[in-house]
């Protein structure tokens, strides 16, 4: 009967709110990728990095974000260091239109790992490009999935002549064919190769600055001026274009929309919760780390009314609607929206706590690391002579690996 009641004031509610063409303010959280991102005209713009010896370890791991605005030139760089021995994030490489993560020695290409399909499959989209280097291996990934592995008996990375790092372009060789048509973001460079398991776990988010192994991480979020600022603990700062002020060859800073998610497991709370018949207005809380392997979490509820029934609700989308006697604030109409299968029943004090269990939840809504999920508490309350029902407060939860 719970679900029944629930469900068709759920239908109800969502009917009334198409029919209003969502005329109720709706409170968006703010998207994970805001900052901001370089966009570079494929003809001249690039950033330069000061040559370090932090970017020239034996073995690396390359990462950036790009969005490819059309198809790109032969021997388009997204990123390029060194220029007789040299490593490459790249689109192309001799007009083979391959997404790949090359190395030359001695001014020849000796290895390449390479993508499965053409450049073209990525046009006007957001993709994560990582490419690994170890003393044995290459490797090449996309979007979180490895798309080649090539074995090689090379050994470490050589840098010689010493050169500075080019985002952007394939400098200090100085072809029109090498500058990038695109957005870039999100550059990172570790001095290790950097396991599976490792890129599996953080490609889709921030990681710590601070973290082992990272030598440059430019978020490039400054949103104006000529610095591209590095901010691991190596200062590699980068230079938009050739002078240190304005100038053509500067790439353009745009707002970026990058889907990436935080590191870090936190929460924030939003939407009004109105009094039930306790007398009080239900509140919605979590205890716990929020973290997927940890597996910590719980959901708590306060202030309800004791002895009911209730339901915790997720969703993608966070808003403010009318709902029985108080507030919904999951748009069942915009986005993820569910039900977690597990009635709680409010305790004496109107309280209840409940496990977040990871695998227990609705196939259609996974809840993984980097994800944010918005929540709240649906519970009956017949006492209050209203519609019969009511809900808590809501929370905005980041959850980390």
């Amino acid at each position: 009967m719970l679900f029944h009641r629930f469900a068709r004031a759920f239908a109800l509610t969502a009917a009334s709110l198409a029919f209003q063409g969502l005329a109720q303010p709706v409170l968006h959280a703010a998207p994970q990728g805001a900052g901001h991102c370089l966009a570079f005209d494929g003809f001249d713009d690039f950033v330069g990095v000061p040559r370090s010896i932090s970017l020239e370890p034996g073995e690396l791991t390359v990462e950036a974000w790009a969005w490819l605005d059309g198809q790109q030139d032969w021997n388009t760089r997204i990123l390029r260091k060194g220029l007789d021995d040299a490593y490459f994030l790249t689109c192309d490489q001799d007009l083979d239109r391959r997404m790949q993560f090359m190395f030359n020695r001695q001014h020849s290409l000796v290895l390449q790992a390479k993508d499965t399909q053409q450049h073209t499959a990525y046009l006007g989209t957001w993709h994560h490009f990582v490419g690994v280097y170890g003393t044995d291996r290459a490797e090449f990934w996309v979007d979180g999935v490895q798309k080649s592995v090539v074995n090689h008996s090379l050994g470490a990375l050589t840098h010689l002549p010493l050169t500075d790092l080019c985002i952007g372009a394939g400098l200090p060789v100085q072809l029109q064919n090498e500058y990038f048509r695109g957005r870039i973001d999100e550059v990172r460079l570790w001095n290790y190769p950097r396991s599976a398991a490792e890129i599996q776990a953080s490609w889709f988010l921030r990681v710590p600055d601070d973290s082992p192994g990272l030598v440059a991480a430019w978020h490039f979020d400054e949103g104006a001026g000529n610095v591209a600022g590095d901010s691991s603990t190596s200062a590699n700062h980068g230079q938009l274009g050739v002078t240190s002020g304005p100038d053509p060859s500067d790439p353009t800073w745009m707002v970026s929309d990058v889907p990436l998610g935080p590191y870090t497991c936190d929460a924030a709370r939003y939407c009004a919760s109105l009094p039930n018949s306790s007398g009080q207005a239900a509140r919605i809380d979590t205890t716990g780390s929020l973290s997927i392997s940890a597996a910590d979490t719980h959901l708590l509820v306060s202030g309800a009314p004791a002895g009911k029934v209730g339901l915790f609700l997720y969703g993608s989308t966070a808003v403010q609607y009318p709902f029985g006697d108080g507030y919904l604030c999951l748009s069942p109409i915009s986005g993820a929206f569910f039900r977690i299968p597990s009635p709680q029943i409010l305790d004496a004090g109107g309280a209840c706590d409940m496990p977040l269990d990871f695998n227990a939840l609705p196939a259609a809504g996974p809840i993984h690391g980097g994800s944010t999920w918005n929540f709240q508490f649906w519970f009956r309350d017949p006492a209050a002579g209203g519609s019969g029902f009511n809900l808590s407060d809501a929370l905005t939860l980041n959850f980390c690996p």
